[in-house]
This record gives structure tokens, sequence and C-alpha cells, in this order.
């Protein structure tokens, strides 16, 4: 691994390690009714609801995804499955959102996890964790930073991880 990789890796991973932790409110694994608590949290704008339908069974509506919006332009997206739970959450933005409010109560599995070693480099700004729980990918570059954490277990049967965008 060249400098430039293992300096990339060490920002992503110390501007998410250092996230401000908070009371996990739901989130990942939680309820459909935790997006309105995480929205407020996060100071989101906006919140917009749809239905998704999964590639390897398009004609289920399998899932539905609330993207909140923040006034800085971060975009989150919290996965709902059919049983009214957060399988996922994505993001988008110029910075990372507040991983603790998002990851609930498997941020510290996640963070312990990066924390030990488990961070694996998947090139210059992208790397991923995998826990015992959790997964989590995160990617990008000055002022366009993106991500992804699910947890394996609780993802629908037909949906397939690279959805979850």
């Amino acid at each position: 691994m060249t400098r430039l990789q293992n300096i990339s890796i060490a920002v992503i991973l110390l501007s998410l390690v250092c996230a401000r932790p908070q009371a996990a409110n739901a989130a990942l694994g939680g309820s459909a009714g935790s997006v309105a608590s995480d929205a407020q949290i996060l100071g989101a704008v906006a919140i917009t609801h749809f239905s998704a339908a999964a590639s390897n069974a398009p004609s289920l509506n399998v899932y539905a995804v609330e993207r909140l919006t923040m006034p800085s332009g971060i975009k989150v997206n919290e996965y709902v499955g059919a049983d009214g739970r957060v399988f996922a959450v994505s993001w988008r933005g110029m910075r990372p959102p507040d991983l603790a409010v998002l990851m609930g109560a498997y941020f510290r599995q996640y963070r312990d996890a990066a924390e030990a070693g488990g961070l694996t480099a998947l090139g210059v700004h992208h790397a991923s964790v995998r826990a015992s729980d959790v997964a989590v990918e995160t990617a990008g570059h000055m002022r366009d930073m993106w991500g992804r954490a699910w947890l394996p277990a609780m993802l629908p049967p037909a949906v397939d991880e690279q959805e979850i965008r």
C-alpha cells in the first residue's frame, strides 16, 4: 500500500471514528419511526419517502427508502424493510453525517472493528469495515464523501447489498 493510500484511509477512518457519539435513537436495526428522530437530530430539512423494488424481485416493493436532506446538502437514505426495521443507511455529501446517530447501537461495533485492524483498503479513497453484525463502506475525496452501512442478517432475501447507495 502506498503512502497516499495509507494517508487517505487514515483520514476517512479518523473522520468516522471521531464522530460525536450520541445516544442510540434506533437507526440501523431500529423501527421506521426512528427516521423522524434521526432527521431531527441531524437537522434534516426534508424527508422524502419512496418504495423500491429489489432488483432480484422487480415486481415486489420489498423495502422503502426515507431520504433525509440536511441544510449542508448531505443526503442520507435509510432503508426500511417490509418488517418496518431499518436494515441499511447510505449517505453522500461534503462530509459524512454523524454516523453515531445513523448507526445507533452498531456504531460502537463498527468503531471497535476499525480500530482493531478490521479496515480493508479497497482503493486510494475507498475502505471497508466488516464487524460481526454490521458492514460499512466509505469512499470519497475532499467535498464529496459517500458511504453505506448495512446489517447483513437483516437484508431482505430479494435485496442485493449493491442496491444500497
